[in-house]
């Protein structure tokens, strides 16, 4: 039976994650468990630099002989552990996961864009006034106009504000430099590290599907799956597609389906 361990996104937590991977038990015919992100619910992981969160997943599960999925932050997390070396076993899969920012300018406006949010957010007492910023957060574009019951607020609302402001802030994206270049490196040849890499990303989901347009133009060995029709939320909006996508990957990569 495959074992699978499965990062979430930005706000989320084991609660809002419990459904899919429920579902995905059956549908991988796989041993499923949901680790927590930096600051979110009681994760294992202490935070700290993405650099830094990515070698603790590396060393706290460097015994496990398993598959790592990963949706948005989460994916993130694991895009990083794999270039750096410190997953020593695992093949990796992420849901819409960014690789870089681009260009000197543009991390710098998101990093001010990102301490900007994180100091209103630390400053949030009131349970009303962290379902707002919520609910406002999961109304971007990005999101695709997901549903009260796909956003999973009541869920969301057992992280604290002041915890998920630390992750604004020591895990921008801002700050995630040079990714491509350390994958290509880790990934191709004349190295060629046998883990392999999935990217699944949201048929309306513009900006990670050129990111995935990208990784199949840099990287040998990546395995590319679209899930439609949705956007960045696959696995909210599509919950069955996105397990079925994880199975593809697996398959082609010579998994027992």
């Amino acid at each position: 039976m495959t074992k699978i361990k499965l990062i979430h996104g930005f706000t989320q937590n084991n609660d809002c994650l419990l459904p899919f991977a429920d579902l995905l038990q059956v549908v991988a015919d796989a041993q499923v468990e949901i680790v927590e992100a930096p600051h979110h619910g009681n994760s294992p992981l202490k935070g700290g630099t993405l650099e830094q969160v990515g070698a603790e997943v590396g060393h706290l599960f460097r015994d496990d002989d398993c598959v790592f999925v990963g949706y948005s932050l989460g994916g993130r997390i694991l895009l990083e552990a794999l270039a750096s070396g410190s997953l020593h076993r695992g093949d990796v899969i992420v849901f819409g996961a960014a690789i870089d920012e681009g260009s000197i300018e543009g991390r710098k406006a998101r990093i001010a864009a990102d301490l900007k949010l994180s100091q209103r957010v630390a400053t949030i007492a009131d349970p009303q006034e962290f379902r707002e910023f919520l609910r406002t957060w999961l109304a971007a574009p990005l999101f695709n106009e997901i549903s009260e019951d796909q956003a999973q607020l009541e869920a969301r609302l057992s992280n604290t504000p002041q915890e998920i402001a630390k992750v604004l802030v020591e895990l921008s994206t801002g700050l995630q430099v040079g990714l491509m270049d350390r994958l290509k490196q880790f990934l191709n040849p004349p190295k060629a590290a046998k883990n392999r890499l999935g990217y699944i990303y949201g048929s309306k989901d513009v900006k990670f599907k050129a990111v995935a347009t990208s990784l199949k133009e840099e990287i040998d060995r990546v395995s590319v799956v679209e899930v439609a029709p949705c956007g960045h939320f696959t696995i909210g909006e599509r919950p069955y597609e996105s397990a079925r996508a994880i199975v593809e990957v697996l398959r082609g990569w010579g998994y027992d389906y």
